[in-house]
C-alpha cells in the first residue's frame, strides 16, 4: 500500500511537471505530499528551500543520445535571473520532446503535446536551449535531462517521466478529439 501512494504521489507530481511543460512554466511540487491533512501539514513544514544564487548544481544526461553543452545564469545576482541549458542531440533522429528534472520541478520541450503529429524540438545534431527562472532551483540539487522522445517513436531516460510525458500526450489527444467531435455536431 505504501509503494501505492508513493507511485501515487509520483506520479501526480509527474503529471504537474508535464503540464507545467505544456504551459511554459515550471514549478514546485508540494514536498509533504498531496495525501497530507492541512492539520498534518501545519506540523510537518518542510524546512526552507535553499535557492541557487551563484553557481548552478551539476548538469548532466541520463538520455544517452543527449549531452548537456553548456549551462549558464543569466543576470546572475537579479530577481530575474535565469539558467540557460543546451541540449545536444548527437542522434541521426530528431526529438520530438525532452524533459529535465532537478529534484521535485520538471521542465522542457514536447512537440508531442499540441498535435497528432509530434513536431520537432531538436533536430539531429542540432541544439536546443532550454531557459528558466533561477529561483526555480534547490541549491545543490541537481539537474537532469530525464527523457525523450525521438520522431521514430523509440525513447530514452527514466521510465517514470517517459509514462507521464505519454499521459500527457494522450490527454492531450483526448481533448483535441472532443473538440473536433463536437465541431461536427
Amino acid at each position: 500500500m505504501i509503494i501505492l501512494q508513493k507511485r501515487t504521489k509520483y506520479a501526480l507530481v509527474s503529471l504537474l511537471a508535464v503540464t507545467a511543460i505544456v504551459l511554459g512554466v515550471s514549478f514546485t511540487a508540494p514536498r509533504s505530499g498531496a495525501a497530507l491533512t492541512a492539520s498534518r501539514l501545519a506540523k510537518k513544514q518542510p524546512p526552507p528551500m535553499q535557492q541557487v544564487t551563484d553557481t548552478l548544481p551539476p548538469v548532466t544526461s541520463k538520455v544517452p543520445h543527449l549531452k548537456v553543452q553548456s549551462a549558464t545564469i543569466k543576470k546572475q545576482g537579479q530577481p530575474d535571473a535565469t539558467v540557460e541549458i543546451e541540449i545536444r542531440n548527437d542522434s541521426d533522429i530528431a526529438v520530438t520532446g525532452v524533459t529535465l528534472t532537478s529534484g521535485e520541478i520538471s521542465f522542457g520541450r514536447d512537440g508531442g503535446i499540441m498535435s497528432d503529429i509530434p513536431g520537432t524540438v531538436i533536430e539531429p545534431h542540432g541544439i536546443l536551449v532550454i531557459k528558466f527562472a533561477l529561483s526555480n532551483l534547490e541549491k545543490d540539487v541537481p539537474i537532469f535531462v530525464a527523457a525523450a522522445i525521438y520522431a521514430d517513436n523509440h525513447e530514452e531516460g527514466q521510465d517514470i517521466v517517459l509514462e507521464v510525458m505519454h499521459k500527457q500526450r494522450d490527454m492531450e489527444k483526448a481533448k483535441r478529439d472532443k473538440q473536433k467531435k463536437a465541431a461536427k455536431q
